[in-house]
This record gives structure tokens, sequence and C-alpha cells, in this order.
């Protein structure tokens, strides 16, 4: 069955590197705002997040050779952990990839994702433009098993006739078990709080969709801003 997923295009189509200062996102939903302290009520703690402990460098980033409506400068990079490994305490994670590209077009683009025995959970078929992509799962679907890997992947269709030249990029997520130790750091955490606890976790994609919504509510926030960047210096893309 496939399913059409909402996504999040980022307004800028320069490189990841270059234009992490003045990224914003779009949003076509009503969202209830995410509750951060005003700068006043905290000292600035960065967020240090711990790689994971898990995991292998993979297929993070693929570029394209020419071909279709893939210039050689399109290159699609999966915003995870070099490992292409992370963790998650939700049920539906959202999974955030950046396309690069010179011409201000759309792609047509798949998303997957299947259990540990392989069985396909869901195949999103979307619609795609230069900049930030966030992919959200179908509300009829959840990572129902805790302390299972789950495997995505993300195809970025350059030639519908030819799928050999699709640019993929794929990794694992795995839903953590929330432990007793893990509530009890979680419990009343809420704003940035709530980001520091993720951090020290390794719960990656959970940390880096909480930082994006701090950014999308508050873009000229310095704060934001440097633990944006700072994401990207910990999973060595800020280069």
């Amino acid at each position: 069955m496939i399913f059409l997923n909402r996504i999040f295009v980022g307004i800028f189509a320069l490189p990841l590197a270059l234009n992490t200062s003045d990224l914003q996102l779009s949003d076509s939903r009503e969202t209830q705002p995410y509750r951060a302290f005003p700068d006043s009520e905290y000292i600035r703690e960065p967020l240090n997040f711990r790689l994971p402990d898990r995991g292998r460098p993979g297929d993070r980033t693929s570029q394209a050779g020419g071909r279709g409506n893939c210039t050689k400068d399109t290159q699609i990079t999966a915003l995870v952990p070099s490992q292409n490994w992370g963790y998650t305490l939700s049920d539906r994670p959202s999974f955030w990839f950046y396309l690069t590209a010179s011409k201000d077009s759309s792609w047509s683009a798949e998303f997957e994702l299947q259990d540990h025995q392989k069985n396909r959970l869901v195949e999103l078929s979307l619609t795609v433009n230069p900049g930030l992509i966030e992919v959200t799962l179908p509300e009829d679907i959840a990572l129902e098993t805790a302390e299972t890997n789950y495997s995505w992947r993300f195809s970025l269709i350059c030639e519908p006739s030819d799928r050999t030249g699709d640019l993929v990029v794929r990794g694992q997520v795995l839903k953590r078990e929330l432990d007793q130790d893990l509530q009890a750091q979680i419990r009343d955490k809420f704003g940035r709080d709530l980001a520091l606890v993720y951090a020290a976790n390794s719960i990656w994609f959970d940390l880096l969709t909480l930082v994006m919504k701090f950014r999308e509510e508050q873009p000229q926030n310095p704060l934001y801003k440097e633990d944006w960047q700072e994401l990207l210096e910990a999973i060595g893309l800020s280069q």
C-alpha cells in the first residue's frame, strides 16, 4: 500500500554546511508550540550529543552522476550519525534529509521502512524540493517493538524509467525501551532541558526533531542556531 506523507522543505538550497545559520523551515501543519525556556531562565549548556555505540559507517550520502533529472551536483544526505544508526523513544519518529541541487525543481522520491524480519511496514511516495525534508510516518504505522532495529531507505528518483540511477541513503533506527532511569531523567522536562536529556542518552531522532521545532518557532534565536550547528558538528556534517 502506498501512503502519501507530509514533508517539510527548507527555503534555502545552499549546501548543508553553508546555510546552517540561516536555515528556516516551512510548515503546513497546525502544531502545538514546543515550550522552551526564555534565554534569561538558564545558562546555556552545550547539547554534547553522545554518538551511539553501535552501527557502522555506510550510505549516509549519495551523489548523482548526471542522469535524468539529477545533475552532477545533486546530492541527498541523511541527517543521521555517521554510523547510520540512532535511537528514538517515539512510536512515530521523523526522518530528516537534505537535498542539494543547483536547480530549483521537484523530484519524485520514495521512503521505505522495514522491521527486523525485513517485512515492509510502509512505502511512501513523495515529491521533494531542494533543502530540508522531513518524512513522517502515517498515523496507522508505528514502531511497536522496543529494543528492535527498524531499517529505513530513502530513494531520490533521477530517472523513472531506469531506477538503477536512484540516489539512495539508508540506515537503522532502534526504539529504545523507556526504563526507570530514563523515565526519571525525562520526568517534568520540556523545551531545551528535554533536548539535553536526549543528547546525553544518544536519542538522535527525537533530539533532531526537537531542535528543528525550536528553530522553526524562533528562527532568529542565536541559542537554537548554535544548537543546530552543534548537532551537525557532532555527526560530522558541518564541513
